[in-house]
C-alpha cells in the first residue's frame, strides 16, 4: 500500500492547517473576553468611554482630555458604542474585530506563502501576550493592524489611503510614529516615480484627521483656546517624560523579555537585529524590507528612549519580528546553512517560553505593571473578587466617597461599579478607601483610617471603612 502523500495535495493540507489554526485562536480569544479580570490600563480606557457616552465628553472622571490615557479616538469611540449593550465584556469585542483584521492583512496582504502563513500562525499560537493584548480594551493590537495597512497601501502606491490609515495608528497610539520611518523609507523607493501631486494625496488625510480632531478637542474644551493650549502643554510634557533616556532602565528591560519570553534578554536583543538586518539586505520585497526596519527603530526607541521596561512597549515589535520570521523561514533554502541553527533555535526557544510564560496562557492572568514588567497574578478568582468589590462599592450612596491610595484609584473597579474612585485617601470627606491589589504596602495612605471597619476582604482587594 502507497501512504505517501501526494505533494498536489500538501497545499491543501496547508490550508487546512491554517484554518484550524484560525478557528482555535479565535475561540480562544473569545473565551477569554468573557472570562478574564480587567485590567488597569483597560480600565482607565473604558471609564472615558463610559463618561463619554454619558456626558458626552471625552474625559476621565478627573481630567478633560486626559493625557494620561493614551489609547486613542479610534479604540474609544466604537467602545463608547459597545457599552450601549449594557455588558461589561461586550466593548472587548471591538478589539476581536481588530485582531482579526490584523490577521488579515497579514494574511491576504502580506505573507504570501501559506507556509508563511501556517509558520505565522503557530508563532502567534507560542505567544501569549497575542491573546492578552487581543482580549482586552488596549491600543497596540488596533494601532499595529492600521499601521501595517497603510504601508501596505504605500507599497502599492495607494498614497491617500496610506496617509490615512497610518495617521488613524498615531491617533491610536502616538508611540506609532516611529511607522513615519518605515512609511519615508517606501516613499524613497519610489522616488523616481513619486510626483507631487502624489504626495499631496499622502499628505491630505493626514491633515484632514488630524485638523478633525484637534477641532473635536477644542469643541470638547468649549472652544477655550486657553484651555486648548493648557491640554496641548501637558500632552507635550507628559510625551517628553515618556520620551528620554533611561540607561538605568536597560537591566530591567533585559529581564523584561527573559521573563516574558522565556530566553535571555540579550539573546532576544542579538536574534532580532541580526535577523532584521538580513531580512532588509536581503529581502527584495519592500514592503517585508520596511517592516524589517520598523522592528529596528521600534527596537532601538525601546532600548535607548523608552520610559520604562513595561511589556507593552515590547509587544508590537515582537508581533513585527513574527511576520518577518515567518516570511524570511518560508524563503531560506537548504544551502543557507549559517541560517537554519538560528531560526530553528529560536523557535525552540519560542516553545520552551511557553512554560516559562505559562502565566500568561491562562485566561485568568493579569500582568501587573512594575519596573521590570516581570510579575503575574495567577488566581483563578480574580475575576470574582473585582466584581465583590464593584458590587459593594455600587451598593453606596452617592454622597459616600470613595478613594484608591494616591495614583492607584482602582480604575477596574470604578468602572464595574460605575462611579468614581477618587485619587485623594487623605481628603477627610473620603468615608471609603479601597486598598492596592497588586501586594504594595500601604501604610501610609491609611494613616486617617486610625479607627477603620474592613467592609470587603479579599486576598487582592480590601475595602476599609472610616469610622469618625
Amino acid at each position: 500500500m502507497n501512504t505517501s502523500i501526494d505533494k498536489n495535495r500538501l497545499p491543501q493540507i496547508a490550508k487546512i492547517i491554517v484554518l484550524g489554526l484560525l478557528v482555535v485562536i479565535t475561540a480562544s480569544i473569545v473565551n477569554r473576553i468573557f472570562s478574564s479580570p480587567f485590567d488597569f490600563d483597560e480600565s482607565a480606557n473604558l471609564i472615558l468611554s463610559k463618561v463619554l457616552q454619558q456626558t458626552g465628553s471625552y474625559s476621565s472622571y478627573e481630567t478633560v482630555l486626559d493625557p494620561i490615557i493614551t489609547t486613542g479616538p479610534t479604540v474609544i469611540f466604537p467602545v463608547t458604542f459597545a457599552l450601549s449593550f449594557n455588558n461589561v465584556f461586550v466593548p472587548r469585542l471591538v478589539i476581536l474585530v481588530y485582531s482579526l483584521l490584523l490577521i488579515y492583512i497579514i494574511f491576504s496582504k502580506i505573507l504570501q506563502k501559506t507556509s508563511a502563513k501556517a509558520l505565522f500562525l503557530f508563532l502567534l499560537c507560542l505567544t501569549p501576550y497575542y491573546f492578552y493584548f487581543s482580549s482586552h480594551v488596549l491600543g497596540e493590537v488596533p494601532a499595529l493592524f492600521l499601521s501595517l495597512t497603510g504601508l501596505y497601501f504605500l507599497h502599492n502606491k495607494k498614497y491617500f489611503l496610506s496617509g490615512l490609515f497610518l495617521v488613524l495608528s498615531i491617533i491610536t497610539k502616538n508611540i506609532f510614529l516611529i511607522s513615519l520611518a518605515p512609511a519615508i523609507y517606501l516613499l524613497y523607493t519610489q522616488r523616481n516615480e513619486l510626483s507631487r501631486q502624489n504626495l499631496i494625496r499622502f499628505v491630505i488625510p493626514i491633515i484632514l484627521i488630524i485638523g478633525s480632531w484637534e477641532i473635536y478637542k477644542l469643541e470638547t474644551l468649549n472652544f477655550s483656546l486657553r484651555s486648548y493650549y493648557d491640554n496641548f502643554y501637558q500632552l507635550m510634557r507628559y510625551n517628553k517624560s515618556l520620551t528620554k533616556a533611561h540607561p538605568e532602565y536597560f537591566l530591567d528591560r533585559l529581564d523584561m523579555l527573559g521573563g516574558t519570553f522565556g530566553v535571555n534578554g540579550l539573546l532576544i536583543l542579538f536574534i532580532m537585529p541580526v535577523l532584521s538586518i538580513y531580512s532588509f539586505i536581503k529581502n527584495k520585497n519592500y514592503l517585508i524590507k520596511s517592516i524589517a526596519l520598523f522592528v529596528l527603530v521600534y527596537l532601538l526607541y525601546y532600548f535607548a528612549l523608552g520610559s520604562t521596561s513595561w511589556y507593552r512597549h515590547f509587544f508590537p515589535i515582537f508581533m513585527l519580528f513574527i511576520i518577518l520570521l515567518s516570511d524570511m523561514a518560508s524563503l531560506i533554502r537548504l544551502s543557507k546553512y549559517s541560517l537554519i541553527p538560528i531560526i530553528i533555535y529560536f523557535l525552540t526557544c519560542l516553545i520552551f517560553s511557553t512554560n516559562n510564560a505559562r502565566y500568561l496562557s491562562k485566561q485568568n492572568l493579569l500582568p501587573l505593571y512594575d519596573q521590570t514588567g516581570n510579575k503575574y497574578l495567577e488566581r483563578a478568582d480574580l475575576l470574582d473578587q473585582q466584581l465583590a468589590a464593584a458590587t459593594y462599592i455600587s451598593s453606596l450612596e452617592q454622597k459616600e466617597r470613595v478613594a484608591g491610595i494616591g495614583w492607584y484609584n482602582a480604575p477596574e473597579i470604578s468602572f464595574l461599579a460605575n462611579r468614581q474612585i477618587l485619587k485623594t485617601p487623605t481628603d477627610k470627606d473620603v468615608s471609603y478607601l479601597i486598598s492596592h491589589p497588586f501586594g504594595y504596602d500601604f501604610d501610609d495612605a491609611i494613616t486617617n483610617y486610625p479607627d477603620k471597619e474592613t467592609v470587603i476582604d479579599t486576598p487582592l482587594y480590601k475595602i476599609y471603612k472610616k469610622n469618625d
